[in-house]
């Protein structure tokens, strides 16, 4: 079985990430997965019939060997290049096991599939750069894009959830909780008052919204598209007194 995630160990994942993409002279974003992966000694293909957003096919095996991994086209790039980077931490998975000194065919496919995101994440996302660029920023989603082009808003605002700040992230699409998570609570309660006003302002303007009472610091982005709205929050306190 896979250990439990401790902070230890997504610590060792930062590190094992950013050491791979030092190596590969990536350290610094934006992360480009495409150019990664060609050093890793994978061929890319586009195939728009493909079922899966993106698959691994080993053609060849040995030191001569050939890898695929085939993408099914996509009009966002950021989507591209998560899929790359996810097939970059599949193949990476095996590696990361047993360095954890667990034998990797004890691993079910649902755990290293949740292994392979978090590698996919640290891989577009890495936490040298990230969490400078986080903290000179304070927490701007927005800036924060514009210097981690390749990951998705939704990436970088999961990625948040790695830092030190006691934190909670909630993503709302259509006006409807998506995902909502915390770095600090396990359970993590409905929307305060204050998220609930501070998003709602967002929901209706389209505009940034910042509201602070207390303890708390809440950040909305307006992620709107002809016809669709997402929000994504980000809700900081001294505690996490709920």
């Amino acid at each position: 079985m896979l250990r439990e995630f401790t902070p230890l160990a997504a610590q060792f994942l930062d590190e094992f990430c950013q050491q791979q993409l030092e190596a590969a002279g990536l350290a610094f974003p934006p992360v480009d997965a495409f150019r990664l992966a060609a050093l890793l000694r994978f061929e890319v293909v586009f195939d728009a019939a493909h079922p899966q957003r993106a698959s691994c096919v080993t053609l060849r095996h040995g030191p001569g060997g050939q890898r695929l991994i085939i993408v099914r086209p996509e009009e966002r790039v950021e989507r591209l290049h998560w899929a790359v980077a996810h097939e970059v931490g599949e193949f990476l998975v095996a590696e990361v096991i047993r360095t954890w000194g667990t034998p990797v065919d004890d691993v079910e496919p649902p755990h290293r599939e949740w292994l392979a995101n978090q590698l996919a994440r640290r891989l577009l996302v890495p936490h040298r750069p990230f969490f400078a660029d986080l903290q000179r920023l304070d927490g701007d989603l927005i800036a924060l894009k514009s210097r981690f082009g390749t990951a998705s808003y939704e990436v970088l605002a999961r990625r948040m959830l790695d830092a030190p700040d006691p934190s909670v992230i909630t993503v709302v699409d259509q006006g409807r909780i998506t995902f909502r998570r915390s770095n600090v609570l396990e359970r993590v309660p409905g929307l305060t008052e204050l998220e609930e006003a501070v998003w709602l302002r967002a929901h209706q303007t389209g505009l940034h919204q910042r509201g602070e009472s207390g303890n708390q610091d809440v950040q909305v982005w307006a992620i709107h598209e002809p016809g669709w709205k997402r929000e994504i929050l980000r809700t900081r306190a001294a505690w996490m007194n709920w």
